[in-house]
């Protein structure tokens, strides 16, 4: 009778509970099988969480890499793309614009002039005054196409120059950013913090160059678990 009543007065309790840890594990089981996000976001969450701060973690790497994303180390690009077989080529084909700009100004308003007052300003450009001498009307139609040419020249440089700057940035944007040589150089004891010291390496994808830089980063607890990184020596 005693073990009778010992079943009776426990199994309305612990059937409930079986069919709940049951059902958990079905729902489970099938996250798993299926890629149902239920478990995997879980995980996800879990292995973002840093209570520990670490110097070197997948996570903290990251988000070094994202903030070098978000604020271009200007130097250590320079140092990296100065030089580099693209740039050299970019040098090449902007060049030859740039010389294309320079001829309307030093050739084409030449030949009008030449054609107009048969007069040839090679060796005093942009001297209407010397060409056309005490001819007043000459020398100021001569003046307002050497102004008109020179906007032509000057408008063709600034189109040439704000493609070359484009075509940087958009290979700045590509850029890639590492990690290497990390270390930790202190721990405060009070806040948990860490600061670290590493090597910044930035790629530079299709021939554009590489270089690193040494940076320093400091790795502080959140209430979420994730790290909060502030990094030094971005230049």
């Amino acid at each position: 009778m005693d073990g009778i009543r010992w079943k009776g007065s426990g199994w309305w309790w612990k059937a409930p509970i079986s069919i709940v840890i049951t059902v958990v594990g079905l729902v489970l089981l099938w996250d798993v099988l299926h890629g149902s996000p239920i478990l995997s976001d879980a995980l996800h969450g879990f292995a973002q969480r840093t209570d520990n701060p670490d110097c070197a973690s997948s996570v903290t790497k990251a988000t070094v890499a994202e903030i070098a994303q978000q604020n271009p180390p200007q130097q250590l690009l320079d140092v990296a793309m100065v030089g580099s077989p693209a740039a050299k080529q970019s040098d090449i084909r902007f060049g030859t614009e740039d010389n294309l700009c320079r001829k309307i100004i030093q050739e084409d308003w030449a030949k009008v002039v030449f054609d107009k007052w048969h007069a040839d300003p090679i060796g005093t450009p942009w001297r209407c005054i010397r060409l056309l001498g005490t001819d007043r009307q000459a020398y100021l139609d001569c003046n307002t196409l050497q102004e008109n040419f020179q906007d032509k020249s000057n408008a063709c440089f600034d189109h040439v120059r704000s493609e070359r700057i484009e075509e940087k940035n958009q290979a700045i944007a590509t850029a890639s950013y590492t990690l290497d040589i990390i270390r930790l150089t202190a721990k405060d004891a009070t806040t948990g913090s860490i600061s670290c010291a590493a090597d910044l390496n930035v790629d530079v994808p299709n021939d554009w160059g590489s270089a690193k830089e040494p940076i320093t980063y400091k790795v502080e607890n959140t209430s979420d678990g994730k790290p909060y990184v502030t990094v030094f020596g971005l230049q």
